[in-house]
Parts: C-alpha cells; sequence; structure tokens
C-alpha cells in the first residue's frame, strides 16, 4: 500500500482450523442464578502448534463481534489435549466500565474462535498484556508491540473463524 509517497508491506498466512469444540455449555453463577458462565470442551490437534482468538457477540445488544477476555491464547500448554475453558464475556471498550465476564439468562450467544498465525498471535498477546497492565500502578508498562508491517505498525493479522450459537438457560 502506498499513501503520500510512503509505501508499508505486510503478509499474512490463515492457518486451517486445528480444533474441535465437542461440547460448549452455561453453568449459573452460584451467587446469582440469572448470570451464567460459558464453557466450551476444546480437543487441539497435537500435530502443530497452534495460535487461537476468541470473540463473542450478544444477541441483540452487541453489533460486533468483541474480543473475550484473556481472548488470545496458543497451545503451548495443551498441545493435543482436550480441556475445559471459559469462556469470558469482554469489554465493549477501553472505556467500558461494565467488567461483567458473565452472559445474563436468556442471551443468544455467538462464540468465535479464531486459528491465527505466530505472527498475528505475539502481537494480539502483546496487546492484550500492554492493556491489562496499563492501569497496574506495580506494572510498568511501555514494550513497543509487535508488527508485521514494514514502513508501519501495527497487524496485519488473517483469521479462520468458527462460530457457535448457544442461549444461556
Amino acid at each position: 500500500m502506498e499513501i503520500s509517497g510512503k509505501t508499508a508491506v505486510s503478509k499474512v498466512t490463515i492457518p486451517p482450523k486445528d480444533f474441535e469444540i465437542t461440547r460448549l455449555w452455561f453453568e449459573a453463577d452460584k451467587n446469582d442464578s440469572s448470570m451464567f458462565y460459558l464453557w466450551t470442551h476444546f480437543v487441539d490437534n497435537p500435530k502443530n502448534d497452534n495460535f487461537y482468538r476468541v470473540f463473542t457477540k450478544v444477541k441483540n445488544t452487541d453489533k460486533r463481534y468483541i474480543a473475550t477476555h484473556l481472548s488470545t491464547f496458543s497451545d503451548q500448554f495443551f498441545n493435543g489435549a482436550s480441556v475445559d475453558f471459559p469462556m469470558y464475556k469482554g469489554m465493549r471498550s477501553l472505556v467500558d466500565n461494565e467488567k461483567e465476564y458473565r452472559f445474563n439468562k436468556g442471551d443468544t450467544v455467538f462464540l468465535k474462535i479464531s486459528s491465527i498465525d505466530s505472527v498475528s498471535f505475539k502481537f494480539w498477546a502483546n496487546y492484550e498484556s500492554e492493556m491489562n497492565n496499563a492501569g497496574n500502578p506495580f506494572s510498568g508498562s511501555g514494550k513497543n508491540l509487535n508488527s508485521n508491517i514494514e514502513g508501519g505498525l501495527g497487524v496485519w493479522s488473517g483469521y479462520n473463524s468458527t462460530i457457535y450459537r448457544i442461549i444461556a438457560e
């Protein structure tokens, strides 16, 4: 891409879907039966190093998919395993004071799980770390984000996404 005589170049790999969700369910909060936690039974392919990013969208509430809390992860600690994961609801924006990781009873939730490449993973994992540490007075921030754009900053990411639909009941 060229703008004002400057060129920015990037490339990305879109990896194949290398996981399976064999079960998707909600569990009611023990202290509030109107609020639910979303869980997945996640099966990872042992043949490859895999990287993921996860989003949710609540029907009639969210206009777009929102990255879950701790949305970016790799299979480093569970390569080839079958594991149960909570999928926490994310914040709609950086100024969103509603830090609610649960879903409301009756919500129709779309869960989008995306396979991403290692370069995208490094960017998004670093980005999330910086965002989580930004308000912490005991943890310094200020590292440069990894970028895969020559002549620019940021990330050019490709996602291989699968979307699941479930109702909180």
